[in-house]
Protein backbone atom coordinates (compact mmCIF):
# COMPACT_ATOMS: atom_id res chain seq x y z
CA UNK A 1 0.00 0.00 0.00
CA UNK A 2 1.43 3.33 -0.99
CA UNK A 3 1.13 6.65 0.74
CA UNK A 4 -1.15 8.03 -2.00
CA UNK A 5 -3.65 5.17 -1.58
CA UNK A 6 -3.75 5.83 2.15
CA UNK A 7 -4.50 9.51 1.62
CA UNK A 8 -7.19 8.97 -1.00
CA UNK A 9 -8.97 6.25 0.98
CA UNK A 10 -11.83 7.52 3.10
CA UNK A 11 -10.87 8.11 6.67
CA UNK A 12 -12.63 5.66 8.95
CA UNK A 13 -12.44 6.11 12.62
CA UNK A 14 -12.76 2.97 14.64
CA UNK A 15 -14.82 3.88 17.66
CA UNK A 16 -15.18 1.47 20.49
CA UNK A 17 -17.85 2.07 23.08
CA UNK A 18 -16.86 2.33 26.66
CA UNK A 19 -18.31 -0.40 28.87
CA UNK A 20 -20.75 2.17 30.25
CA UNK A 21 -21.97 3.19 26.77
CA UNK A 22 -22.34 -0.45 25.76
CA UNK A 23 -24.32 -1.26 28.90
CA UNK A 24 -26.49 1.84 28.41
CA UNK A 25 -27.27 0.83 24.82
CA UNK A 26 -28.23 -2.70 25.97
CA UNK A 27 -30.32 -1.34 28.83
CA UNK A 28 -32.13 0.97 26.43
CA UNK A 29 -32.96 -1.99 24.19
CA UNK A 30 -34.18 -4.04 27.15
CA UNK A 31 -36.26 -1.14 28.38
CA UNK A 32 -38.00 -0.73 25.01
CA UNK A 33 -38.48 -4.50 24.75
CA UNK A 34 -39.93 -4.57 28.27
CA UNK A 35 -42.40 -1.75 27.58
CA UNK A 36 -43.60 -3.43 24.38
CA UNK A 37 -43.95 -6.78 26.12
CA UNK A 38 -45.81 -5.22 29.04
CA UNK A 39 -48.25 -3.51 26.67
CA UNK A 40 -48.93 -6.77 24.83
CA UNK A 41 -49.41 -8.69 28.06
CA UNK A 42 -51.79 -6.02 29.35
CA UNK A 43 -53.85 -6.16 26.15
CA UNK A 44 -53.98 -9.95 26.30
CA UNK A 45 -54.98 -9.86 29.95
CA UNK A 46 -57.78 -7.37 29.21
CA UNK A 47 -59.11 -9.56 26.37
CA UNK A 48 -59.00 -12.60 28.67
CA UNK A 49 -60.79 -10.76 31.50
CA UNK A 50 -63.46 -9.42 29.12
CA UNK A 51 -64.09 -12.92 27.76
CA UNK A 52 -64.38 -14.25 31.32
CA UNK A 53 -66.82 -11.51 32.27
CA UNK A 54 -68.91 -12.17 29.15
CA UNK A 55 -69.00 -15.86 30.05
CA UNK A 56 -70.21 -15.14 33.57
CA UNK A 57 -72.85 -12.67 32.39
CA UNK A 58 -74.01 -15.03 29.62
CA UNK A 59 -74.53 -17.79 32.16
CA UNK A 60 -76.97 -15.61 34.14
CA UNK A 61 -80.68 -15.98 33.62
CA UNK A 62 -82.74 -13.27 31.95
CA UNK A 63 -84.25 -12.48 35.34
CA UNK A 64 -80.81 -11.95 36.91
CA UNK A 65 -79.70 -9.77 34.02
CA UNK A 66 -82.88 -7.71 34.36
CA UNK A 67 -82.14 -7.23 38.06
CA UNK A 68 -78.78 -5.64 37.28
CA UNK A 69 -80.33 -3.56 34.51
CA UNK A 70 -78.98 -5.07 31.30
CA UNK A 71 -80.33 -7.20 28.50
CA UNK A 72 -78.56 -10.11 26.86
CA UNK A 73 -77.59 -7.95 23.87
CA UNK A 74 -75.84 -5.50 26.23
CA UNK A 75 -73.47 -8.16 27.63
CA UNK A 76 -70.41 -7.43 25.40
CA UNK A 77 -70.48 -3.68 26.10
CA UNK A 78 -71.24 -4.14 29.79
CA UNK A 79 -68.39 -6.65 30.16
CA UNK A 80 -65.93 -4.18 28.60
CA UNK A 81 -67.10 -1.42 30.95
CA UNK A 82 -66.76 -3.66 33.99
CA UNK A 83 -63.26 -4.83 33.06
CA UNK A 84 -62.08 -1.32 32.15
CA UNK A 85 -63.32 -0.05 35.51
CA UNK A 86 -61.15 -2.61 37.35
CA UNK A 87 -57.89 -1.09 36.10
Amino acid sequence: MTLSSQVSAPHRRIHEDSPFQSALRHFSFLSRFGRATKAKLHTGFMVFQTARMMSVLSSMSDYQLKQIGISRSDIPNYAEVLVAGEQ
